[in-house]
């Protein structure tokens, strides 16, 4: 927006003799813009605009910036929530709110979801980021990143959108069906590393102890002598109750695995959650039947996950560790 000294300045050059052009460069604004000014002036005699049509908005600039600072202290209140307790008396619409919230940079997003965070997961996020902030991609890289992924056959996309016309919410074509425990599950287990991944795992029951030594025990079988070529190497797994069972512990002393100390609730640093995140995805684009089906197309989808996509998740780490410290321990966008 141009004020109106700026608009009458650029008439009286033009008035005195200076061409549009020149005096759209010496102004900063485009030709078409002087022309418009000039036009008016000599049509109605100012370069003021014309008062806009429509009717008048209900709030003015110093109504808007106190929505801002109501806003900025609860930040979880709905617009309707705000009409009921702070605007009830200009009588506005949730539209009205919301337009002018956007205006101020505000728009509605759904909550990010994260684990609870006590005072103990902060300080100890805080360590173990400061232990680690000085590995480079080297020692990432020779970290084995592991984890368990229960997969629902039937899962409900809480993502899913759709094109609709009033009315049209529950036409066939445009819902999602649901079954009663999703139509069944299944359980994964998988690792990677810098130079490759293992093999993906189907876990049929609950994980416990003996299980747990069981999955680590096919895993060394299958990898220990390509990890062992690269040098020291580092195992991750979280805290889960089967994977500190002293069953597992004794196992990997006996195996000589270096554990990879862990902050609890920390799923943010560990990068196998984005892989398990694009193989749901991958999933969710193919059309599966029955949990057999399911099996396969996970073992397929794993199998189409290249060492590109895994590289660039662990060089990562420097990052997500640099977002920890900055948030002092506390969530980061990862």
């Amino acid at each position: 927006m141009f004020d109106l000294f700026t608009k009458g300045r650029a008439v009286g050059l033009h008035e005195a003799g200076m061409s549009v052009r020149a005096v759209a460069q010496r102004i900063g604004v485009n030709k078409a813009t002087v022309q418009r000014w000039v036009a008016r002036f000599r049509q109605i005699g100012t370069a003021r605009g014309m008062p806009g049509g429509g009717r008048p908005n209900k709030t003015n600039l110093r109504e808007d910036r106190a929505l801002g600072r109501v806003v900025e202290g609860h930040r979880k209140m709905s617009a309707v929530t705000l009409i009921v307790n702070f605007y009830h008396r200009f009588r506005l619409s949730k539209q009205t709110i919301i337009r002018r919230l956007n205006k101020r940079g505000y728009t509605s997003c759904r909550v990010a979801k994260v684990p609870r965070l006590n005072a103990t997961h902060r300080q100890n996020r805080m360590t173990w980021a400061i232990n680690h902030s000085f590995w480079d991609d080297n020692r990432w890289n020779r970290v084995v990143w592991s984890d368990e992924c229960r997969i629902i056959l039937n899962s409900v996309d809480g993502r899913a959108r759709v094109w609709r016309r009033p009315g049209e919410r529950f036409r066939e074509d445009l819902v999602q069906e649901t079954v009663a425990a999703g139509g069944g599950s299944i359980m994964l287990w998988a690792a990677f590393w810098g130079a490759g991944k293992s093999a993906i795992r189907i876990v049929h029951g609950s994980v416990n102890g003996e299980v747990y030594v069981n999955i680590l025990t096919e895993f060394l079988n299958d990898n220990q002598e390509t990890l062992d070529g690269q040098g020291i190497w580092w195992f991750q797994d979280d805290n889960a109750r089967p994977h500190r069972a002293r069953i597992v512990t004794q196992f990997k002393e006996t195996q000589g695995i270096r554990q990879l100390p862990w902050p609890a609730v920390s799923p943010d640093l560990n990068p196998i959650e984005h892989v398990w995140d694009h193989l749901k995805r991958a999933l969710r684009l193919r059309h599966i039947e029955n949990l057999a089906q399911l099996q396969l197309a996970v073992r397929e989808e794993w199998e189409a996950i290249d060492n590109q996509f895994l590289g660039t998740l662990i060089s990562s780490m420097r990052s997500r560790i640099r977002e920890v410290l900055n948030s002092n321990g506390g969530h980061t966008r990862y």
